[in-house]
Protein backbone atom coordinates (compact mmCIF):
# COMPACT_ATOMS: atom_id res chain seq x y z
CA UNK A 1 0.00 0.00 0.00
CA UNK A 2 2.57 2.46 1.06
CA UNK A 3 4.61 1.55 -2.00
CA UNK A 4 1.48 2.14 -4.03
CA UNK A 5 0.92 5.67 -2.94
CA UNK A 6 4.55 6.30 -3.29
CA UNK A 7 4.52 5.85 -7.44
CA UNK A 8 1.43 7.80 -7.08
CA UNK A 9 2.59 10.71 -6.00
CA UNK A 10 6.45 10.23 -7.71
CA UNK A 11 3.93 10.06 -10.66
CA UNK A 12 2.20 12.76 -10.02
CA UNK A 13 5.16 15.21 -9.04
CA UNK A 14 6.59 13.99 -12.85
CA UNK A 15 3.27 14.67 -14.27
CA UNK A 16 3.43 18.35 -12.73
CA UNK A 17 7.08 18.54 -13.42
CA UNK A 18 7.07 17.91 -17.26
CA UNK A 19 3.90 20.23 -18.06
CA UNK A 20 5.59 22.99 -15.83
CA UNK A 21 8.81 21.97 -18.08
CA UNK A 22 6.78 22.53 -21.63
CA UNK A 23 5.10 25.68 -20.70
CA UNK A 24 5.32 28.31 -23.35
CA UNK A 25 8.43 30.45 -22.33
CA UNK A 26 9.98 33.52 -23.46
CA UNK A 27 13.20 32.36 -26.48
CA UNK A 28 11.72 29.17 -27.48
CA UNK A 29 12.60 28.24 -30.84
CA UNK A 30 10.30 27.33 -33.32
CA UNK A 31 10.14 23.44 -32.52
CA UNK A 32 9.65 23.80 -28.57
CA UNK A 33 6.34 25.82 -29.05
CA UNK A 34 5.34 23.60 -32.26
CA UNK A 35 6.06 21.24 -29.58
CA UNK A 36 4.20 23.04 -26.62
CA UNK A 37 1.22 23.40 -29.28
CA UNK A 38 0.86 19.84 -30.10
CA UNK A 39 0.83 18.97 -26.57
CA UNK A 40 -2.43 22.08 -25.69
CA UNK A 41 -4.05 20.73 -29.02
CA UNK A 42 -3.58 17.45 -27.76
CA UNK A 43 -5.24 18.69 -24.15
CA UNK A 44 -8.38 19.86 -25.97
CA UNK A 45 -7.12 23.65 -25.56
CA UNK A 46 -8.58 26.39 -28.33
CA UNK A 47 -6.60 28.53 -30.33
CA UNK A 48 -7.99 31.47 -28.43
CA UNK A 49 -6.44 29.87 -25.24
CA UNK A 50 -3.30 28.46 -26.89
CA UNK A 51 -2.47 32.14 -28.23
CA UNK A 52 -3.36 33.92 -24.95
CA UNK A 53 -0.85 31.02 -23.20
CA UNK A 54 2.14 31.79 -25.86
CA UNK A 55 1.22 35.93 -25.79
CA UNK A 56 1.59 35.64 -21.98
CA UNK A 57 4.67 33.88 -22.27
CA UNK A 58 6.43 36.29 -24.64
CA UNK A 59 6.39 34.47 -28.11
CA UNK A 60 7.12 36.59 -30.63
CA UNK A 61 4.12 37.04 -32.68
CA UNK A 62 5.96 35.74 -35.63
CA UNK A 63 7.02 32.48 -34.44
CA UNK A 64 3.44 31.34 -32.99
CA UNK A 65 1.81 32.47 -35.95
CA UNK A 66 4.45 30.24 -38.34
CA UNK A 67 3.77 27.32 -35.56
CA UNK A 68 0.18 27.46 -35.15
CA UNK A 69 -0.40 26.87 -39.06
CA UNK A 70 2.48 24.69 -39.43
CA UNK A 71 0.92 22.55 -36.75
CA UNK A 72 -2.34 22.12 -38.94
CA UNK A 73 -4.26 25.15 -37.38
CA UNK A 74 -6.19 27.19 -40.61
CA UNK A 75 -4.37 30.47 -41.91
CA UNK A 76 -7.23 32.74 -42.10
CA UNK A 77 -8.53 31.44 -38.39
CA UNK A 78 -5.07 32.45 -37.02
CA UNK A 79 -4.73 35.35 -38.40
CA UNK A 80 -8.13 36.33 -37.18
CA UNK A 81 -7.49 35.17 -33.84
CA UNK A 82 -4.12 36.78 -33.34
CA UNK A 83 -5.17 40.12 -34.14
CA UNK A 84 -8.49 39.82 -32.11
CA UNK A 85 -5.83 38.79 -29.15
CA UNK A 86 -4.04 42.04 -29.79
CA UNK A 87 -0.74 41.11 -31.87
CA UNK A 88 0.59 43.43 -34.02
CA UNK A 89 -0.60 42.49 -37.34
CA UNK A 90 2.35 43.18 -39.51
CA UNK A 91 4.46 40.11 -38.09
CA UNK A 92 1.17 38.02 -38.36
CA UNK A 93 0.29 38.58 -41.98
CA UNK A 94 4.08 38.48 -42.81
CA UNK A 95 4.58 35.35 -40.90
CA UNK A 96 1.48 33.69 -42.50
CA UNK A 97 1.63 34.28 -45.96
CA UNK A 98 5.61 32.98 -45.35
CA UNK A 99 4.57 30.09 -43.67
CA UNK A 100 2.42 29.02 -47.04
CA UNK A 101 -0.80 31.06 -46.47
CA UNK A 102 -1.90 32.66 -49.50
CA UNK A 103 -1.91 36.18 -49.45
CA UNK A 104 -4.71 37.04 -50.44
CA UNK A 105 -6.71 35.03 -47.58
CA UNK A 106 -4.55 36.52 -45.19
CA UNK A 107 -5.27 40.12 -46.32
CA UNK A 108 -9.03 39.55 -46.20
CA UNK A 109 -8.45 37.86 -42.77
CA UNK A 110 -6.76 40.86 -41.20
CA UNK A 111 -8.76 43.48 -42.54
CA UNK A 112 -11.66 41.16 -41.48
CA UNK A 113 -10.40 41.45 -37.84
CA UNK A 114 -9.57 45.21 -37.84
CA UNK A 115 -6.50 45.46 -38.86
CA UNK A 116 -5.30 49.06 -40.57
CA UNK A 117 -6.09 48.01 -44.34
CA UNK A 118 -2.73 50.25 -45.48
CA UNK A 119 -0.22 48.32 -42.99
CA UNK A 120 -1.59 44.71 -43.64
CA UNK A 121 -0.79 45.28 -47.63
CA UNK A 122 2.15 46.46 -46.88
CA UNK A 123 3.33 43.16 -44.83
CA UNK A 124 1.80 41.27 -47.90
CA UNK A 125 3.26 43.27 -50.52
CA UNK A 126 7.12 43.10 -48.44
CA UNK A 127 7.04 39.19 -48.68
CA UNK A 128 7.00 39.64 -52.25
CA UNK A 129 3.92 37.11 -52.76
CA UNK A 130 1.21 39.21 -53.77
CA UNK A 131 1.95 42.80 -56.10
CA UNK A 132 0.66 46.13 -54.80
CA UNK A 133 -2.51 46.09 -57.42
CA UNK A 134 -3.52 42.90 -56.56
CA UNK A 135 -3.24 43.73 -52.51
CA UNK A 136 -4.84 46.78 -52.97
CA UNK A 137 -8.02 44.70 -55.08
CA UNK A 138 -7.79 42.46 -51.80
CA UNK A 139 -8.46 44.96 -49.76
CA UNK A 140 -11.17 46.56 -51.73
CA UNK A 141 -13.09 43.12 -52.15
CA UNK A 142 -12.88 43.08 -48.76
CA UNK A 143 -15.00 46.14 -47.63
CA UNK A 144 -12.01 48.64 -47.48
CA UNK A 145 -12.88 52.21 -48.65
CA UNK A 146 -10.43 52.80 -51.84
CA UNK A 147 -10.59 56.19 -51.05
CA UNK A 148 -8.34 56.02 -48.06
CA UNK A 149 -5.52 53.36 -49.39
CA UNK A 150 -2.67 53.82 -51.38
CA UNK A 151 -0.65 51.26 -53.51
CA UNK A 152 1.57 49.71 -51.23
CA UNK A 153 5.38 49.13 -51.79
CA UNK A 154 7.86 46.50 -51.19
CA UNK A 155 10.53 49.00 -49.81
CA UNK A 156 7.71 51.03 -47.45
CA UNK A 157 5.50 53.33 -47.91
CA UNK A 158 6.72 56.54 -50.26
CA UNK A 159 5.49 59.53 -47.97
CA UNK A 160 2.98 62.19 -47.64
CA UNK A 161 3.24 63.48 -51.49
CA UNK A 162 5.47 60.88 -52.94
CA UNK A 163 8.95 59.34 -53.56
CA UNK A 164 11.65 61.77 -51.70
CA UNK A 165 13.84 64.03 -53.92
CA UNK A 166 17.53 64.44 -53.29
CA UNK A 167 17.12 66.02 -50.21
CA UNK A 168 15.73 63.42 -48.84
CA UNK A 169 12.06 65.15 -48.25
CA UNK A 170 8.81 63.83 -49.36
CA UNK A 171 8.15 66.01 -52.76
CA UNK A 172 11.29 67.84 -52.42
CA UNK A 173 12.09 68.26 -56.35
CA UNK A 174 14.75 66.80 -58.36
CA UNK A 175 17.43 69.18 -59.97
CA UNK A 176 19.46 68.57 -62.54
CA UNK A 177 22.00 71.08 -64.36
CA UNK A 178 23.24 70.63 -67.49
CA UNK A 179 27.02 70.45 -68.34
CA UNK A 180 27.66 73.63 -69.87
CA UNK A 181 27.72 73.53 -73.97
CA UNK A 182 31.19 75.08 -75.04
CA UNK A 183 32.41 76.24 -78.24
CA UNK A 184 34.58 73.13 -78.89
CA UNK A 185 38.25 72.90 -78.66
CA UNK A 186 39.69 75.47 -81.31
CA UNK A 187 41.14 72.63 -83.47
CA UNK A 188 40.69 72.07 -87.31
CA UNK A 189 39.18 69.59 -89.03
CA UNK A 190 40.89 68.55 -91.96
CA UNK A 191 39.71 66.04 -94.56
CA UNK A 192 42.20 63.36 -94.80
Amino acid sequence: MKNRLKHTLLAAALAGSFSAYAAFQPGMGMAQVENEIQQRMQQGQDLATIISAAAAAGITPSTLTSALITQGFPPGQVVTSMIAAGMPANPVVAAAISSGAPADAVIQAAITAGAPAQSVMQAAVSTGAITPQAAMQVAIASGVDPTTITPPTAAGPAGPTGPTGPTGQPGAPFSFTPPPAGGGGGGTASPS
